[in-house]
């Protein structure tokens, strides 16, 4: 590496020695000399070091964790409790982490590491188009591959060892095969597992449609020459051989392992199944086999997803915006109080409420992309995990009232929070969550509301003396809302009537709706219309209504009818009923 670096032009000096207080005191000297800004630290002995030299120094630390650290020193029992414990107490002692993909940050954010000091970052490959040396045809025959004009070749670049499961795959091609004979099997590697792999290819019958081509160093060929990419791994971080198939424009079968799923979304930029299900994946290579309009629209969409995402320029990108948030969260004025906490019915599976969640953790980012932002939630792991924001369960009330004396805004966010139909319960913790908020010197602010019904005349009293009291303003989503106010005597908070928070994240971008459709079977270019129902009681009575609307929006207009739950537990049935009208 030094000698790369210095090549390259770049200063570069080599600190060493195992006499850690002395390198401690000569690394601080040099850094404070330099006037350097920024401290970044690669392994497990330079985040000791790193971790050591945050407070001589004052500056910020972070890390690039490549890999597990409980898995680091398999194998290696005392390297593990030495080198592995002082590295994990030292990742624990950094001040941010980046993680080589978005699977090792949910990893470490899974074990208590704070979410919001976490960034992910991608190995990008370059995506300036290449030519191959090679024809298809001419690639076929140096490798060996039986195949002609009509096969549909499925390959794979990968070590052919057992975390590869290259055997799931020529299982599943087996099955895929039965149904579709054009299709052909090119693997490209070697490993241990080669003669094993070869005498299954034999037991399942499919020697001749199934190519070992060997370790392959001309991979440009051998992607310009497949027609499906595929990925059958146990376990990966995120695999090189995925974005070297999307610059080629692949469609792509991968298992939903590591870092795979933050690249290909099911449905939208390729296909994906579970590690070791050769069914599924049959399934997969038959529907792709069959159908190459889907093979192509995949193929660009996964394309234009690792061109945008997961190519060096964006990885070099990627980093300098990390650096730059770093630099400009440490020098945030520190004080007393700081962020926002955001108490809502979130936790619970709802697609209404999440996006609500997300719409507010939007508009915050927007205004202070460094403010830090707590939420109550009935899971809080799932929160943390995929909202990155710290995270309190709901009804943890030393916890968040502790949260409370720091933070400076109070969010009461969403939906229809403030009535007793559902539960009377539900009604006195929002109240609750509201006074103390404001007792403890918070700003509060209710955003995005429905308010009511709210039928006991106690309940009204109670509400009305806890809004007037204890908040500062109030958006509301629908004029029903605002009139309920008034009857209460609400008139002290600021009210704006604007619109429900769910309208406010962005649309899909139409390639991902497309994908969607396509994998429900749906033509993306149709027209449609869509219900989104709630088995509200009496629901049952008007079912008939909503399918007699649908009957008629198809014959009157052409718009074939979907349906589309927002809450699983919920709505599917509701969605069934209507449909049998």
């Amino acid at each position: 590496f030094a000698e790369e670096t210095r090549a390259m032009g770049i200063p570069t000096m080599i600190c060493g020695g195992n006499n850690i207080p002395h390198l401690r005191r000569e690394l601080a000297a040099y850094i404070q000399q330099g006037g350097y800004q920024l401290i970044h630290c690669h392994g497990s002995r330079a985040n000791m070091i790193g971790a050591l030299l945050r407070k001589p120094t004052g500056l910020p630390v972070v890390s690039t964790v490549h890999s597990d650290y409980k898995l680091d020193y398999m194998g290696r029992p005392f390297a593990r409790l030495t080198f592995g414990a002082i590295n994990a107490w030292a990742l624990r002692h950094l001040d941010y982490r980046i993680g080589v993909s978005d699977a090792m940050v949910d990893l470490l954010i899974d074990r208590g590491f704070p979410p919001d000091r976490f960034y992910a970052i991608y190995n990008g490959i370059d995506f300036t188009p290449r030519t191959p040396a090679l024809s298809r045809e001419e690639y076929f025959r140096s490798v060996g591959l039986e195949a002609d004009g009509d096969s549909v070749v499925v390959g794979i670049a990968a070590r052919l060892n057992p975390v590869k499961d290259i055997a799931t795959l020529v299982r599943g091609f087996a099955k895929a095969h039965r149904e579709c004979p054009s299709l052909r099997l090119l693997i490209a590697g070697d490993g241990e597992q080669m003669s094993m792999l070869k005498g299954l290819a034999a037991e399942l019958g499919v020697e001749r449609q199934v190519c070992f081509a060997g370790w392959v160093s001309d991979t440009d060929s051998f992607y310009h020459a497949i027609d499906i990419n595929t990925l059958t791994s146990l376990s990966e971080t995120f695999p090189y051989s995925l974005t070297e198939g999307a610059r080629a424009a692949l469609p792509t079968i991968a298992s939903r392992v590591g870092g795979v799923p933050y690249l290909i979304e099911h449905g939208v930029h390729g296909l994906l199944f579970e590690a070791g299900d050769a069914d599924t994946l049959a399934r997969h290579l038959i529907t792709l086999a069959k159908d190459p309009t889907l093979r192509q629209h995949l193929g660009e969409r996964l394309y234009q997803r690792g061109r945008e995402d997961f190519s060096l320029e964006s990885t070099l990108e990627r980093q300098l915006n990390i650096y730059e948030t770093i630099l400009r969260r440490q020098s945030r004025k520190k004080g007393r109080r700081d962020g926002a906490l955001v108490c809502g019915a979130y936790g619970r599976g709802n697609a209404g409420d999440d996006a609500i969640l997300e719409a507010i953790v939007t508009e915050l980012r927007q205004i202070d992309p460094d403010l830090p932002i707590w939420v109550l939630s009935r899971n809080p792991d799932d929160t943390r995990l995929t909202y990155r924001v710290n995270s309190i369960y709901t009804f943890a009330f030393p916890r968040f009232l502790w949260r409370m004396r720091k933070t400076h805004l109070y969010i009461n966010g969403g939906g229809s929070l403030m009535q007793d139909v559902t539960s009377h319960r539900s009604l006195w913790f929002y109240l609750f969550t509201i006074s103390w908020a404001k007792r403890l010197g918070n700003q509060v602010m209710m955003y995005g509301c429905g308010i009511g019904p709210i039928h006991s005349p106690a309940n009204r009293r109670r509400a009305s003396r806890v809004l007037q009291k204890s908040v500062d303003a109030i958006t509301l989503r629908d004029t029903h809302s605002a009139e309920e106010l008034e009857d209460m005597g609400v008139t002290k908070p600021q009210v704006i009537l604007s619109a429900d928070p769910t309208v406010i994240p962005p649309a899909a971008p139409a390639q991902v709706v497309d994908g969607i459709l396509e994998s429900q079977g749906i033509d993306p270019h149709g027209r449609y219309i869509g219900f989104a129902l709630r088995p509200w009681p009496g629901f049952e009575a008007k079912a008939a209504v909503f399918g007699a609307a649908a009957d008629y929006a198809y014959e009157t207009y052409g718009l074939t009818p979907v349906f589309l739950p927002i809450e699983r537990r919920l709505d599917v049935g509701a969605a069934q009923l209507a449909a049998q009208h």
